[in-house]
C-alpha cells in the first residue's frame, strides 16, 4: 500500500474520507507540524494512524485516555497494525515486553500516558528509537485555560527535546481561539497547518428545554429514554445522579450510575459494559465519557447546564457516532446556574488561600513530606470553605512546582520541592486570570442556553471559529 486511500480501504475498510481527513493526512505526510480541532466522532484517530502506517519508524501518541488506549491498540492489532501502549494499568512484564518491541523496531504506533514521559527507563529506551512523528491527543489538556487542564501535559516539551524535536501534531475536539494559540505556543509548532472543521453534525438534533422544577426534568428524561433507548444522562453532582437513577429504576428502566469516586474496578466494569452494549443507559458525571467509543448512542441528556461550550460540545458529540439519527438535549432551570458558580468559586482559590495553604504545608512537613491526614484537614484548620477549594489550591501549587502531589484524600501524599518561600506577591497573574476565564466560559454557555436564537449547530460552529452559515433544521431554534 502506497497511498492514504489504499490504507483507508484495505486496512480500515472505509470507502471514503470525511471532511478534512485527507487534507490533514497529506499535511502530516509532508512533514508539517500543526493542530486540528475537530469534534468528537469525526475520525481524528485515522488522521494520524494512516500516516503512521505509511511512514518509516514509530509514531508516538500521547493521550490521557487510558481506557481508550487498550481499545485502540486491540483494534489496530486485529487489523494487522503493530501497535502497543504504555500506561499505569500494565504489569512489569507487559511494560518490559513493550520496551523490547521499541528496541527491536517492531512497533509502528505507540500510545503513552503523559506521566510516562518522566520515567527514566522509558526515556532511555525511546531515545534510541526511530521516531516518525509525535501526536498530542486531547491537546486542550496542555492549556490551563482549557476545560480539562492536566499538569503532566506540561512535560510534553521534555519529550520533544529528548527526541530531537521531531514533527509534532496536536488534535482536540474542543479549543477556543485562545486555547488553540496556547497549545501552539506551548508546543512551539513550526509553520504548518491550523485546521478547524467538522462541527456540523447533520444526524444530531440539539435542543434546550426549559423546565419548571425537578419533576418536570425527570418526566422529560423518562420520555427521551423511552423513545431513544440507548444513551447517557449527564448530571452535575452525585446527589442528582442518585435522584435520576432512583426515578428511572422505579419506572423499570435498567441503568447504572458512574462518577469519579467509585472504585476503579467498578469503573472499568461499567465502561466495558457500556462499550459492549451490556449497559444501555448511564447516569454520569462528566468523569464518564473521555475516550468512550460506542457508535449507537442514540441520546445524550444534560440534566442541568454544563460548565462550558467545550464540555457541552464534547459530550453531545458522543451521540450518533455511527452516523445515524441521535438526540441531544439540555434541561435548564435557572437555579442550576448556582451549582456551576459554586464549582467555579471552588476551582479558583484566592492568592491568600493558596499562600496560607502552602505555609500550612511547610509548618506540618517532616523532611519535606506532609502526612495525608494533615493535608486533608487544611480546610478546617484555615477556615477555607471546602475541601474542593483546598484541592484547587494544592493543584495550583503543583502547577507552580512548589509541591509534588500523589493521590487524593487521606491516602494521598504531598512532598515539598525544596524549602521555597511563597507570598501573594510571588504568585503569577494567571492565578487571578483563571477565575476571569472560567467565569467567561460559563457566561458564554449561559448565553447559548438562554439567549441564542440561531441554529444550535451554527452557534457551536461559530464558537469554534467555523464561520459558515448553517441550518440543521432539527434543533429547537430551527423548529420554532
Amino acid at each position: 500500500m502506497e497511498t492514504p486511500k489504499e490504507v483507508l480501504n484495505k486496512v480500515f475498510g472505509y470507502e471514503s474520507f470525511r471532511e478534512g481527513q485527507e487534507e490533514l493526512i497529506n499535511n502530516i505526510l509532508d512533514g508539517q507540524d500543526g493542530l486540528a480541532v475537530m469534534p468528537t466522532g469525526h475520525g481524528k484517530s485515522l488522521i494520524f494512524q494512516i500516516p503512521a502506517i505509511l511512514r518509516h519508524g514509530m509514531s508516538v501518541v500521547v493521550s490521557p485516555l487510558i481506557s481508550l488506549m487498550k481499545d485502540q491498540v486491540d483494534s489496530l492489532r486485529k487489523l494487522g497494525v503493530k501497535a502497543s501502549y504504555l500506561n499505569s494499568t500494565q504489569t512489569i512484564e507487559e511494560v518490559q515486553s513493550t520496551f523490547q518491541g521499541i528496541i527491536e523496531g517492531d512497533i509502528k504506533i505507540l500510545y503513552i500516558s503523559p506521566e510516562r514521559i518522566q520515567n527514566s527507563r522509558f526515556q532511555e529506551v525511546i531515545s534510541k528509537a526511530t521516531i516518525s512523528f509525535v501526536v498530542v491527543d486531547e491537546a486542550h489538556c496542555l492549556s490551563q485555560w482549557g476545560h480539562d487542564f492536566r499538569p503532566d501535559y506540561k512535560k510534553m516539551n521534555d519529550l520533544l527535546s529528548l527526541l530531537n524535536k521531531p514533527q509534532c501534531v496536536g488534535f482536540t475536539a474542543t479549543a477556543t481561539d485562545f486555547v488553540r494559540s496556547d497549545i501552539q505556543d506551548t508546543l512551539v509548532f513550526r509553520d504548518g497547518f491550523d485546521f478547524t472543521g467538522g462541527f456540523a453534525r447533520p444526524n444530531l438534533s440539539m435542543n434546550i428545554t426549559k423546565c419548571v422544577d425537578a419533576d418536570d426534568k425527570l418526566d422529560r428524561v423518562l420520555e427521551i429514554v423511552k423513545q431513544h433507548k440507548t444513551g447517557i444522562v449527564y448530571c452535575s453532582t452525585k446527589k442528582r445522579l442518585k435522584e435520576v437513577e432512583d426515578f428511572l429504576k422505579k419506572k423499570n428502566i435498567g441503568c447504572r450510575q458512574y462518577h469519579g469516586t467509585i472504585p476503579n474496578d467498578e469503573k472499568n466494569e461499567i465502561q466495558e459494559g457500556f462499550i459492549n452494549g451490556k449497559i444501555d443507559v448511564l447516569i454520569a458525571t462528566k468523569a464518564f465519557g473521555m475516550g468512550i467509543d460506542r457508535g449507537d448512542v442514540r441520546f445524550v441528556i444534560h440534566y442541568s447546564i454544563s460548565d462550558s461550550m467545550e464540555s457541552l460540545t464534547q459530550e453531545w458529540g458522543r451521540a450518533g457516532r455511527d452516523g445515524k439519527e441521535a438526540h441531544c438535549e439540555l434541561l435548564h432551570h435557572e437555579k442550576d446556574e448556582d451549582v456551576q458558580f459554586y464549582f467555579i468559586e471552588s476551582g479558583n482559590p484566592s492568592h491568600k488561600e493558596i499562600t496560607s495553604t502552602y505555609n500550612y504545608l511547610q509548618e506540618h512537613q517532616v523532611n519535606g513530606l506532609v502526612s495525608s491526614n494533615s493535608a486533608y484537614d487544611i480546610d478546617k484548620s484555615l477556615g477555607i470553605k471546602s475541601q474542593a477549594k483546598v484541592n484547587s489550591a494544592l493543584d495550583t501549587l503543583v502547577r507552580l512546582k512548589y509541591i509534588i502531589r500523589e493521590g487524593y484524600g487521606r491516602s494521598g501524599k504531598i512532598t515539598l520541592i525544596g524549602n521555597k518561600s511563597l507570598s501573594e506577591g510571588l504568585l503569577p497573574k494567571d492565578v487571578e486570570d483563571k477565575l476571569f476565564r472560567d467565569t467567561t466560559r460559563f457566561q458564554r454557555i449561559l448565553e447559548y442556553v438562554e439567549e441564542t436564537k440561531q441554529c444550535r449547530q451554527e452557534s457551536i460552529m461559530h464558537h469554534f471559529n467555523q464561520m459558515e452559515s448553517y441550518s440543521c433544521g432539527k434543533c429547537d431554534n430551527c423548529n420554532r
